[in-house]
């Protein structure tokens, strides 16, 4: 009767811990949404038997490259295709952006 009760009560504070404070929830890794995944893994799939190179710039944190990474090996892609990912750590430099903006015509954002 004891063990039941207990049994009881932690399964009530697990539900309100779990339901009003995100405790446990599972976490979404990548800072972008499914349907660019998919689209980046079909993708890798249309050029299956392609020789070539793919480069991401802006690596961030490097889930999505790993992510791309795990697809590539498990999907024994790295016979033809080459991956770089590439990523400044901390920005461009100020004058880096400016050459940009003033000799490629890019915009600032």
């Amino acid at each position: 009767m004891v063990m039941s009760r207990w049994l009881n009560l932690r399964e009530t504070a697990k539900l309100i811990a779990f339901r009003y404070t995100g405790l446990g929830a599972p976490q979404y890794p990548y800072a972008v949404r499914p349907i660019l995944l998919a689209y980046l893994i079909n993708e890798l799939e249309r050029l299956k038997g392609i020789k070539g190179n793919i480069a991401e710039i802006g690596v961030a944190s490097g889930k999505t490259t790993r992510f791309l990474c795990e697809h590539i090996v498990t999907q024994d892609l790295g016979s033809t295709l080459t991956y770089y990912a590439l990523d400044t750590f901390s920005s461009f430099l100020k004058k880096d952006i400016e050459f940009e903006i003033t000799n490629r015509n890019k915009k600032r954002v």
